[in-house]
């Protein structure tokens, strides 16, 4: 393991908690997606590979990583878009490596 995925690692961790910066993040992914107004299958396709491959989402398993893509469409959808939840985006990503990846 790297010195920069030990990092991440250390600042991540492998579970799930409340408020969890990679939540944010997937909203920030999920908003650029839907931005045309059509969020196709081959693009969540795609954001599950993203969190299957990225450093900062490992150890998060298939069914968290789930729960925070329907979390993401869930909060997006009660806001009313992305660009009314992208202040909430932006507070939910508290450390530099969270707003680089966004």
């Amino acid at each position: 393991m790297s010195i920069a995925d030990r990092s991440v690692t250390e600042l991540m961790g492998g579970g799930l908690r409340p408020n969890d910066p990679r939540r944010f993040l997937i909203e920030a992914m999920i908003g650029a997606m839907r931005a045309d107004g059509v969020l196709e299958p081959r693009e969540l396709e795609g954001v599950q590979k993203q969190i299957a491959s990225h450093p900062l989402f490992r150890g998060l398993g298939a069914n968290a990583a789930k729960t925070l893509i329907d979390l993401a469409n869930d909060a997006i959808e009660f806001a009313g878009g992305a660009v009314p939840r992208t202040a909430a985006i932006a507070k939910g990503l508290p450390a530099r490596i969270h707003r680089l990846a966004a």
